[in-house]
């Protein structure tokens, strides 16, 4: 069972070893290994005399052709990983005949050929004897051993079906799992020991920062006292003529690749962000000082004065050396 929804072998596809080749057996039978579909019945009461089946494969297939036994029913067809099908017969089957990724098959009284290797992903409504006749614009016959496009069938409508498949999987798959949402509606509940931990990370992060911030303030560059902010935001205006002069220095990516390069030091230019060009703003984050290990972090986490901690101790000093490096002598 997968959410509800009991697992079968799809009604339209036989696993072996190099491919699926279609086909209709007689009964739902349990399935155990290589691909799973899913089969579902119709939802929709006014389905349910029309439509046997929906289902859903996916898997990756190696490129061999395979022939779809002839089985005198309908089906509609949607490649969701390709929008093409092709189909092959002539003298050794090297006629080959495309046609976009969303088809009606209408009823077989010869084989199919196939290629596996666009088998990966489909969506596939199997028909009840009859259960296409409300769908059809043309007497059924017409549409026998034929691939019908269904833009051809149903006009716009038949055209954006394949694209409007995409865009519900899409909102779909990228839904939150089961267990992020337990997790999330936990930690929006704050718990004690959630919202304590918030507590201890807010006060480890406003110590550091501000005591970043208060290096950059002490070497003579301007620097906003950091307020709820990832980072530490120093200006080196006061210090233009003599990185200009000195390094070579004029702009703010200038001056992160220079401290890259000559330091070892990553920052970020404020042009990143939307700054001018010429403005020598950065943008200095401070997270990775709490520790290189979770045991150090944790530690930093629980200090009642993190900053006398070795490691962010000697960042800090690593920082202060750098700007006098750095700056006028």
């Amino acid at each position: 069972m997968v959410r509800g929804i009991a697992i079968h072998r799809s009604p339209f596809v036989e696993p072996n070893s190099s491919g699926a080749a279609l086909r209709q057996p007689s009964t739902l039978e349990p399935y155990a290994l290589g691909k799973v579909p899913i089969v579902v019945p119709p939802q929709a009461p006014a389905l349910a005399p029309l439509v046997r089946s929906v289902s859903i494969v996916e898997d990756v297939l190696p490129s061999r052709r395979e022939r779809m036994v002839p089985t005198g029913g309908t089906n509609l067809l949607i490649n969701l990983d390709a929008d093409e099908f092709r189909t092959y017969d002539g003298l050794g089957n090297g006629r080959v005949r495309r046609v976009r990724g969303a088809v009606l098959a209408g009823p077989r009284d010869r084989p199919t050929v196939i290629d596996t290797e666009e088998q990966r992903w489909l969506l596939i409504v199997d028909f009840l004897p009859g259960g296409a006749l409300p769908f059809l614009v043309a007497p059924p016959w017409e549409t026998s051993n034929q691939w019908v496009e269904l833009h051809d069938l149903w006009g716009a409508d038949g055209g954006v079906l394949r694209e409007r498949l995409l865009g519900v999987g899409s909102e779909i798959w990228s839904a939150t799992s089961g267990p992020i949402e337990e997790a999330a509606a936990l930690a929006f509940s704050e718990p004690p020991e959630i919202a304590e931990r918030i507590r201890q990370s807010r006060a480890l992060h406003a110590t550091v920062c501000r005591a970043v911030a208060a290096r950059f303030a002490e070497a003579g560059v301007t620097v906003p006292a950091p307020r709820a902010a990832f980072y530490a935001y120093p200006d080196f205006a006061p210090w233009r003529e003599h990185l200009a002069r000195r390094h070579g220095v004029t702009t703010g990516a200038g001056l992160a690749r220079h401290l890259l390069d000559r330091y070892g030091m990553g920052v970020l230019p404020g042009s990143a962000f939307g700054e001018p060009a010429a403005a020598l703003r950065l943008r200095v984050a401070t997270g990775l000082l709490y520790g290189d290990t979770g045991e150090q972090r944790e530690h930093a986490l629980a200090a009642s004065d993190p900053i006398a901690l070795p490691w962010i101790a000697a960042a800090l000093a690593r920082l202060e050396a750098i700007l006098a490096g750095l700056g006028p002598r």
